[in-house]
C-alpha cells in the first residue's frame, strides 16, 4: 500500500521540484547577465572619467601647438627647452625680463605633474622620447603599437587579482610646431601619448561590494520564487491528484455497487419471468 501511495504521489512531488529547479536556473541566468552588465557599466564610467582627464590635457596641448608655443617667465620651474633652436628658446623683454618658450610637450608634462585629482597618475610618454624619463613602459609601448594601426585611444581594465591598474592612453600626433624639436618626424605621425592610470584597489573594492549586494538580492529573489512557485505548484498538483483520486473512488464504488446489485436483480427478473408464464399452476405462482 505504501508503494502504491508513493507511486500515486510521485507527480505531486516531482512537478513542484521541477518548477523550483527551473526558477533557480532562470534566476541564476538573470544574475549572471546583470553582473556582466553591471561590470561593463562600471568600466564604461571609469573609461569616461580617465578619458576626460586625458582629453582636457590634450585640448591644452593642442591649443599650445596651434599658437606655436607660449612664453612664460624664466624660473626654476620654467627652464629653456634644450631641443629648440637656441635663438627660439628665450626672449628678452624691454623691461629686462627673460621669457622662455613653453612648447606643447613641456606644457603638457608640467600640467600632468600638477594634476590635482587623487589617485590618478598622468605622464607624457613615447617609445623614442627625447627625455629618457618619458620612456614608455611595457603596457604603454603595446598601446602605442595599437595606436599606430589606427586606434587613437586605448583603455585597459584591471586584472581580477586587484593588483593592476585602470589604464588609458590617448595618442599624441605630430603637428607643425612639434617638428622643431622632433626633427625628422612628419606631421600626423604618432609621437607618443598621454598615459593616465589609476590604482584599481578602490575600484575592485566597490566591485566586490556591488557583487555581494547583487548576490544577496538574487538569492532572496530565488528563495521567494521557490517558496511561491513551489508552494503554488504543489497545491495545484495535490488538488488535481485529490480530484483524480475522488473520481477513481467514485468509479470503484459504482463498480462494486453494480456488481452487488447484479445477483438480487437477476433473481427478481427470473421470478418475474416465471410469474408471467401462463402455463404454470396457480399454486406454484402463489408460492
Amino acid at each position: 500500500m505504501a508503494h502504491v501511495a508513493a507511486k500515486k504521489n510521485g507527480p505531486a512531488i516531482w512537478l513542484p521540484l521541477l518548477a523550483c529547479f527551473l526558477w533557480l536556473v532562470f534566476t541564476l541566468a538573470l544574475y549572471r547577465q546583470a553582473a556582466r552588465v553591471d561590470e561593463a557599466h562600471r568600466l564604461e564610467l571609469e573609461h569616461t572619467r580617465l578619458s576626460t582627464v586625458a582629453r582636457q590635457l590634450m585640448d591644452a596641448r593642442n591649443w599650445n601647438a596651434v599658437h606655436g608655443g607660449v612664453y612664460v617667465l624664466k624660473s626654476a620651474y620654467g627652464q629653456p627647452n634644450p631641443w629648440l633652436p637656441e635663438a627660439e628658446r628665450t626672449v628678452e623683454t624691454a623691461d629686462g625680463r627673460t621669457l622662455v618658450l613653453m612648447n606643447p610637450a613641456y606644457m603638457s608634462r608640467q600640467l600632468a605633474e600638477r594634476n590635482s585629482q587623487p589617485g590618478i597618475g598622468i605622464s607624457i610618454i613615447s617609445n623614442v622620447p627625447l627625455r629618457p624619463e618619458n620612456k614608455a613602459d611595457a603596457w604603454e609601448s603595446d598601446a602605442l603599437g595599437q595606436c599606430t594601426e589606427g586606434a587613437r585611444e586605448i583603455f585597459s581594465a584591471p586584472e581580477t587579482d586587484g593588483h593592476g591598474k585602470l589604464r588609458l592612453l590617448n595618442v599624441l600626433v605630430a603637428q607643425d610646431s612639434c617638428l622643431r624639436c622632433h626633427q625628422g618626424r612628419k606631421v600626423g605621425e604618432v609621437l607618443g601619448g598621454i598615459s593616465v592610470s589609476q590604482n584599481a584597489e578602490a575600484y575592485m573594492h566597490n566591485a566586490d561590494l556591488q557583487q555581494r549586494n547583487m548576490r544577496l538580492l538574487y538569492s532572496l529573489l530565488g528563495l521567494t520564487g521557490v517558496l511561491a512557485i513551489g508552494g503554488l505548484t504543489l497545491n495545484l498538483t495535490r488538488r488535481r491528484w485529490l480530484a483524480e483520486e475522488t473520481s477513481r473512488m467514485k468509479s470503484a464504488f459504482m463498480a462494486r455497487l453494480s456488481h452487488d446489485m447484479c445477483t438480487p436483480l437477476t433473481a427478481i427478473l427470473g421470478m418475474s419471468e416465471l410469474l408471467q408464464q401462463k402455463g404454470a399452476p396457480e399454486k406454484e405462482r402463489k408460492n
